[in-house]
């Protein structure tokens, strides 16, 4: 997926930084049930 304005960029990022709410998207964007998401 390529984000062509940055302030959406930054948004992800920070929403991405939240467990809950990663789980929550990536888990609707791929259809399953996310249970670890491991920060790198």
């Amino acid at each position: 997926m390529i984000i062509a304005n940055t302030i959406y960029d930054m948004v992800s990022k920070r929403l991405m930084e939240n467990d809950k709410v990663a789980k929550f998207f990536i888990g609707t964007l791929i259809e399953q049930a996310i249970e670890v998401v491991a920060h790198y």
